[in-house]
């Protein structure tokens, strides 16, 4: 199944376009292309990664992210809460201590990615995952939807802005504000939540 998401995201996260002045060129989102054992049949690969600012840097390079996907038959995914650079750049030294001490070198390699990813912006704008596995549709997914509408409204959560709904090659994505999801797992258990995942960015099918 093909999954173009492009033109949701960049309407709907919070790129340097939408931020203050002395945050604008500081938060950024991880996109990572990589292919998968169910997808190819093979070993999974890393094929890049890409640090995105802004609405107009994702959008540029929408040819060459589809490019490489269709070429490695690859997935795009976009992290759904924004890294700093300050941060990645502070917590990059103990992470390069930790390499040296332990004589991992080869880590290095991917010591970006790995700051990146481990290190994002929380509060207000950070966002959960519920993986509607199976579940597609924004029909499909308003029962969940109103379930999660209900809990805000009693207080489970706080709701900074509306629940987005993406879709995956399986289903569905519900990017939501962390809320106490225990009432939710109870009734529905067999869905995961994820509170620092990606989403997927494009999958050509």
């Amino acid at each position: 199944m093909k999954v173009d998401n492009f033109e949701l995201i960049s309407k709907n996260f919070f790129f340097k376009e939408d931020l203050r002045p002395e945050i604008a060129g500081d938060w950024f989102y991880m996109v990572q292309i990589m292919t998968r054992t169910k997808d190819t049949g093979e070993k999974p690969k890393h094929i890049r990664t890409m640090f995105v600012e802004s609405r107009e840097y994702l959008m540029s390079h929408k040819d060459v992210i589809v490019a490489l996907c269709e070429t490695f038959n690859a997935r795009a995914y976009i992290s759904v809460n924004p890294s700093s650079y300050k941060t990645c750049a502070i917590k990059g030294f103990k992470e390069l201590a930790d390499i040296v001490e332990t004589g991992n070198y080869k880590a290095l390699l991917s010591l970006p990615e790995t700051l990146a990813g481990k290190y994002t912006v929380g509060g207000e704008l950070k966002r959960w995952i519920i993986d509607l596995d199976g579940i597609s549709g924004e029909e499909a997914c308003d029962p969940y939807i109103d379930f999660l509408i209900q809990e805000y409204n009693n207080g489970k959560g706080k709701s900074g802005w509306e629940i987005l709904t993406v879709p995956t090659v399986n289903g569905s994505h519900l990017l939501v504000t962390p809320f106490d999801a225990r009432d939710f797992k109870k009734k529905w258990p067999e869905f995961e939540i994820h509170k620092d995942n990606p989403t997927v960015l494009y999958y050509g099918g």
